[in-house]
């Protein structure tokens, strides 16, 4: 049985997506891409992706990836990004960032609007009159992370992060200050903490600024957890 998903590899301004048509899961597709972060030159892979049109375009394949990051071309079937927009067609997405060394993970089927989503808003209607919104993110990992931790625990918080669908997004691994990151003021990064969800829709982690330099504010799994703790309480 098909699970349609998206596999897409993301420098400077240029995405490249692949599209994947059996098996998008975490056990499955998820397994290939934590091997590529794991074991391949990512940027050498990405130089040798291709989009093309036509019968010779390929849809994503693990032997091929390898392939590229080997120095050889991968002419894959053309997408231009709209695949993960579609959350009826696209049940799991694995976006990897190269500039901020970086894996995001998203699932489909997303009936509400998620704060932040860099795929936007828009949704498309099914016959039966249920929107559908672009893929939700649910997890990010540093390649760091990924390296560090055995293939099967990535997996396992691939699953938690798929079954729970929360749509604030955690982080796995330590980032710190430097391209990407946005700045916000102490008194609106204190305000953000009475509400979780609002400080992860900034999808990138935050640097606090003060007086005298900046201090980062890593989103770690652990600060995820007391965040989501203290809203808890809150709300009770």
């Amino acid at each position: 049985m098909s699970t349609r998903a998206s596999v897409i590899f993301c420098r400077g301004d240029v995405d490249k997506e692949l599209y994947n048509h059996f098996d998008g899961y975490p056990d499955g597709l998820g397994r290939d891409v934590i091997r590529l972060v794991k074991t391949v030159n990512l940027e050498q892979l990405y130089d040798h992706l291709i989009p093309v049109d036509g019968n010779e375009a390929m849809n994503f394949d693990i032997w091929h990836c390898e392939q590229a990051a080997a120095g050889k071309d991968y002419p894959y079937r053309r997408m231009d990004g709209w695949f993960i927009k579609d959350s009826i067609m696209c049940e799991y997405a694995y976006r990897i960032d190269l500039d901020h060394r970086r894996l995001e993970f998203y699932t489909g089927f997303q009936m509400t609007p998620q704060q932040g989503n860099r795929y936007g808003e828009d949704y498309e209607e099914a016959r039966d009159g249920t929107k559908y919104y672009p893929c939700g993110l649910r997890g990010i990992f540093t390649f760091e992370f990924i390296k560090e931790t055995e293939t099967e625990l990535v997996i396992d918080e691939l699953n938690r992060l798929s079954e729970d669908r929360s749509d604030a997004p955690e982080l796995f691994g330590k980032q710190m200050p430097g391209d990407g990151m946005q700045k916000i003021s102490r008194k609106l990064f204190v305000e953000l903490l009475k509400d979780p969800a609002r400080l992860f829709a900034f999808g990138d982690p935050v640097l606090v600024e003060e007086k005298k330099g900046g201090t980062a504010v890593c989103m770690s799994r652990e600060l995820y957890g007391k965040l989501k703790e203290r809203a808890a309480m809150e709300n009770a």
